[in-house]
């Protein structure tokens, strides 16, 4: 859904640390009354575009944060004067939801003041 447009680095320090792209992609939502909880699996992408899973999380996201992110995906689709008028409804949406990964991931942002993954926000793009 979203991919790292510079390598990042992982592993650990005993073994190395290597570097590659990384892509995030949502598997699953359970959106409640209260909350939405998304399925999250981050994999290494290789320089031959070849995939590995390193980390699955849940990630859960109350209402008012749900609303913010809902407006900022109709705000980037606006702004860029994006044209969603033949995509299917379902396709509508699984696009509404890499859009909102990719503002979700560009704005969570760590005590570094960069991304998931130390990169910056600009180094995330859809995919």
């Amino acid at each position: 859904m979203i991919k790292s447009n510079i390598k990042a680095s992982y592993g650990d320090t005993r073994t190395g640390l290597k570097e590659a792209f990384i892509e995030i992609v949502i598997t699953g939502l359970s959106l409640g009354t209260e909350n939405a909880v998304f399925q999250i699996q981050h994999y290494i992408v290789t320089d031959e575009n070849a995939k590995t899973l390193w980390h699955s999380n849940s990630t859960p996201i109350d209402s008012e944060k749900y609303n913010q992110l809902y407006q900022a995906v109709d705000n980037y689709v606006a702004v860029r004067s994006l044209d969603f008028s033949q995509l299917t409804p379902h396709q509508l949406e699984y696009m509404r939801l890499k859009i909102g990964l990719l503002i979700y991931v560009q704005s969570d942002l760590l005590e570094s003041g960069n991304t998931v993954w130390e990169l910056e926000p600009e180094n995330w793009e859809l995919i």
